[in-house]
């Protein structure tokens, strides 16, 4: 979900030479969250927002906004189209105010100081404090926006191929672990009863034969068969690991993060109970392998959108 994209466009704003730029910048986030920066009008934020959910589906997004201007000369004029006078002493009135402001709170307060402390005033008043401003945004800004759209998602979407790499690397490493649980318990399938034949006919010969009822006895009997056989967890991890894969080979789209988180859940609840279930020290060793390589495939996974 990390990427980067960016477009610009030469805007014309009242006869001045202006460039409209757009900047993106995506990190990993479990659900999809847009931060906007930009000169306009609050209303901006809500377009810019609903334009980037439109085609993004996770990760933390942050864009940034700028009208640079390029030519601070009038091309037909000659004149120069900076700040007029009037901005320039009302920009100076309200930073000399915050001064006085700030003197009567007892506080010493540089004039650039007040500047900054200005344009934060008038940011969290709405931008109302801005009037001077001209706050529509360009009908150039739409598609430039989705131009830095394209950019940011070509990124991710190369970032997705060398990360589907990586994922299928995990989930081998986890198949090689069920297999090595699956022979390891297989082999041991022969041991395990022969121990509890052993243990069944001490009890009985500690008992007396007829202690014990025969169906009361081949009930606990299949009972304590069935608390340490793992083939059921084993087989719905072998499952979790084909639909995992399935995931990885259909063509990209939105939800697929979320699925694979899922089926990593999934799996480390089968590892769990497949450990608690072993008694072997070596059983033992190969769930925590597989909980250690199902922990690096949980963390790639919250890449991928």
């Amino acid at each position: 979900m990390t990427g980067f994209g960016s477009a610009s466009v030469d805007v014309p704003r009242e006869g001045a030479a202006m460039r409209l730029e757009v900047e993106m910048r995506s990190v990993n986030a479990r659900f999809l969250e847009v931060r906007c920066k930009h000169p306009f009008s609050p209303e901006t934020t809500e377009r810019i927002t609903r334009w980037v959910k439109g085609r993004l589906g996770r990760g933390r997004v942050e864009v940034l906004v700028r009208l640079v201007a390029t030519d601070l000369t009038n091309a037909s004029t000659g004149r120069d189209t900076g700040p007029t006078d009037e901005a320039l002493r009302a920009a100076l009135k309200a930073a000399l105010r915050m001064q006085s402001v700030a003197a009567e709170e007892g506080v010493s307060l540089a004039l650039g100081n007040a500047v900054d402390l200005v344009r934060s005033a008038a940011s969290m008043d709405g931008g109302r404090a801005a009037a001077a401003v001209d706050l529509v945004a360009p009908a150039a800004l739409e598609p430039t926006v989705h131009r830095a759209l394209d950019a940011l998602a070509s990124m991710r979407a190369g970032e997705g191929e060398a990360l589907e790499t990586v994922l299928r690397t995990h989930l081998d490493g986890l198949e090689a672990v069920v297999k090595k649980l699956r022979s390891a318990v297989d082999a041991a399938r022969p041991r395990e009863a022969a121990a509890l034949r052993a243990r069944v006919e001490g009890w009985l010969e500690a008992l007396g034969a007829g202690a014990i009822e025969p169906a009361r006895l081949q009930a606990e009997v299949a009972a304590a068969a069935a608390r340490s056989d793992v083939a059921e967890e084993l087989d719905r991890l072998e499952s979790h690991l084909e639909q995992a894969r399935g995931c990885l080979a259909q063509p990209a789209a939105r939800g697929q993060g979320k699925t694979l988180d899922f089926l990593c859940q999934e799996m480390g609840r089968e590892l769990t109970t497949t450990g608690s279930k072993l008694s072997s020290p070596g059983d033992g060793a190969d769930v925590i392998e597989g909980k250690g390589v199902l922990e690096r495939l949980r963390e790639q996974v919250q890449n991928v959108e």
